[in-house]
Order: C-alpha cells, then structure tokens, then sequence
C-alpha cells in the first residue's frame, strides 16, 4: 500500500496463492492492510494551522469508519466537532462553539491519510461564523494527529 500523493510505501503483505485464486483473495488482502495500518483506537491532538483563532483539538477516536467526536479549547470558549466518516478516509465535520457570551456553528469537510509512522494525518478544513456577529464567517484549516492506542 502507498501513500498517495508521494507513493511512500505505508505498509505490505507477503505471502503466496496460486495466481487463479488472487482476485478472489484481494478482499481479504485489502482487510487485513487496513487492519493493521488503522487498529481500533486512537488519541487526536492538533489544532488550527492558518486562519482564524487557533483551537486545539483533543480526544479519542474508537474507529475511523464510524462517527466521532472530538474536543475543541480555544481562548474564553470550547467546541465540539462531530465528524461522519464516508469512508476510512474521508467524510464531513460540523462543529458547535460556545464561551464568552456567544455561540456559533459551522461545516467542512476532512481527510485521514496514514503515515509512515503509523499515525493518521486528519486535515479539516471548515467554514462557521460566530451566532448574531456580522462578518464573523471564516474558513479555517486544522491538523489533528491520530496516534494508534493500540498495537
């Protein structure tokens, strides 16, 4: 398996199977790669990286291809960012913020691609505005770092 867009292998099997019985066994091929690079369990930490005001992202994640939910500080206030996977790798995020007397709401979409090192690299990208502020909208990019809690 690659990474895509560099190419970097990620992760390989070895093994044999009489050439006939290969299609049929990519499947299960696929299964245990995705297995072994995205075991149950994770523990995200990350943040805003341009635009806006910087939010630092913590919490756990149980599997990628089920929804979750993450934590979200930033100065006088929180969020709660709840992400529904497509697929293991990519899907959408909404997030609600409250503190200082206001709140506010907004939507993107992310990525999880893993890395060489056995993490996951979860990029969002979100566009939200502060509740009853004008020209309070903003687009924001976060990274969130998703380190395997299990083996």
């Amino acid at each position: 398996m690659r990474s895509h867009p560099e190419g970097q292998v990620i992760k390989s099997l070895s093994g044999s199977a009489p050439e006939a019985d290969l299609l049929d066994l990519s499947p299960e091929i696929a299964r245990q790669l995705l297995d072994s690079l995205c075991p149950k369990g994770w523990t995200a930490k990350g943040g805003t990286v341009g635009g806006g005001p910087g939010v630092d992202i913590t919490g756990t994640v149980a599997a990628l291809d089920a929804p979750f939910e993450l934590n979200g500080t930033f100065q006088g206030g929180t969020a709660v960012f709840t992400y529904s996977p497509a697929d293991m790798g990519s899907g959408s995020v909404t997030y609600t913020l409250s503190g200082s007397g206001v709140t506010g709401t907004g939507t993107g979409s992310y990525t999880a691609a893993p890395q060489p090192d056995g993490t996951v690299r979860l990029e969002q990208t979100t566009t939200g505005c502060v509740d009853g502020i004008p020209n309070s909208c903003r687009t924001v990019t976060d990274v969130v770092t998703l380190t395997p809690t299990s083996p």
